[in-house]
């Protein structure tokens, strides 16, 4: 190997480090490295933006790409296939302990482009009240976790903060009933929450399936069960046996709102009866940008008291972390009713407004008023909600 091709190595395996490190530092969600025509871009995930931090040649973008692949002991000489792997980072900010990665690569024209997500390890499990809800719904959460048995549903897209609230809610009831037997079963296990059994499933994990697993697991005598997701026909219909024979089930599903949940499960062929008995309560969300507190400026507007400006504390961006808002509804008579009316959307609408229940675009207004965050960061929001 030539001087030069060996300091090229050191210093991508370097550069690869560093911006790791710096993604805990700022506990950025994911690491792209996206090549183009004059080298790579090597952008960060933050509080769900995406932000460029280094510009990087060809010769090496590919030295880097390399080593990610090498990390999570991917196939370096099958670089036109996607491929996926896991990979651990230790460091300072780590507490020299192992921080969980995963790395994925794919092929594009302008060479390998890899994504490293970041599973950090939360330093303690957020309370249900440190989440960030209105008291609303943070009290139906509380009560969802005296329930003997039904079946409570987190919905929302990619990153919406469902997982994060699984984990609260968990350790929520771990705490107030104490001798309840829970069990967890996820794809990958991200946090360790005491006085949970987790289970791991997946590719990593002989390829158990969140049915095998669950099947299996109620021979467990648990009393509580976490689902990481509702991902198919056969998973929920095991999921909601689960539910009407005498065990609280707690899962995500990848739906716009409540209606759409209702919606999504009846055309996995649940039939509306069983649906209607084991749903318990549903909480729809989405998170949002929240106004740096260092910096926000008064605006004298009592619709948006507050507007963004930037600082060192926030990365000039004028925004510090996120916070969820949510519509959450218990299965009260009519929103029972309008599950058994089948794909009604309108009926349904109908009934969350009648028992008081606020939608997502009322949540999100009430928190720029609040001076949580601005018309700017949910505008993308009211959009998708008209």
């Amino acid at each position: 190997m030539s001087e030069s091709n060996r300091t090229n190595q050191e210093s991508a395996s370097n550069l690869v480090d560093l911006w790791i490190d710096r993604g805990v530092m700022v506990q950025a969600s994911d690491l792209h490295f996206e090549p183009d025509a004059e080298g790579m871009s090597i952008r960060m995930r933050i509080d769900g933006m995406l932000h460029t931090v280094r510009k990087v040649n060809s010769e090496l973008a590919r030295q880097m790409i390399l080593r990610l692949m090498v990390m999570a002991n991917l196939q370096t000489h099958h670089v036109k296939n996607p491929q996926e792997g896991r990979a651990e980072f230790t460091s300072d900010r780590t507490g020299n302990k192992p921080l969980n990665l995963r790395i994925s690569t794919f092929p594009t024209v302008w060479g390998t482009r890899a994504v490293v997500r970041f599973f950090h390890g939360l330093q303690q499990i957020p309370s249900l009240e440190k989440l960030g809800y209105n008291e609303r719904v943070t009290g139906l959460l509380k009560d969802f976790a005296f329930q003997s048995q039904g079946m409570v549903l987190f919905a929302g897209p990619a990153g919406s903060g469902k997982t994060t609230a699984v984990y609260s809610l968990l350790h929520y009831i771990a705490g107030v009933r104490p001798g309840c037997s829970i069990i967890s079963i996820e794809d990958p296990v991200e946090h360790s929450v005491d006085g949970i059994t987790q289970v791991q499933i997946g590719q990593y994990a002989g390829g158990l399936t969140y049915q095998a697993a669950l099947k299996s697991l109620l021979r467990q005598d648990p009393q509580v069960v976490a689902i990481g997701e509702v991902r198919d026909a056969e998973t929920a219909q095991v999921i909601l046996e689960a539910a009407l024979t005498g065990h609280l089930l707690i899962s995500t599903i990848h739906s716009p709102g409540i209606p759409g949940v209702v919606a999504r499960m009846l055309d996995m062929n649940l039939p509306a009866y069983q649906l209607a008995g084991a749903i318990t309560g549903i909480v729809a969300q989405r998170l949002v940008r929240r106004l740096c507190p260092a910096c926000k400026i008064p605006t004298g507007n009592p619709e948006e008291p507050f507007m963004a400006a930037g600082c060192k504390k926030c990365f000039k961006t004028g925004y510090r972390g996120r916070f969820p808002v949510a519509q959450a509804s218990y299965m009260t008579p009519s929103f029972r009713e309008a599950v058994l009316a089948g794909h009604d959307s309108r009926k349904l609408q109908t009934a969350l407004k009648e028992e008081g229940c606020e939608s997502l675009k009322d949540d999100a207004l009430r928190a720029v008023r609040e001076g949580k965050t601005t018309m700017q960061q949910i505008q993308e929001l009211l959009h998708t909600l008209e």
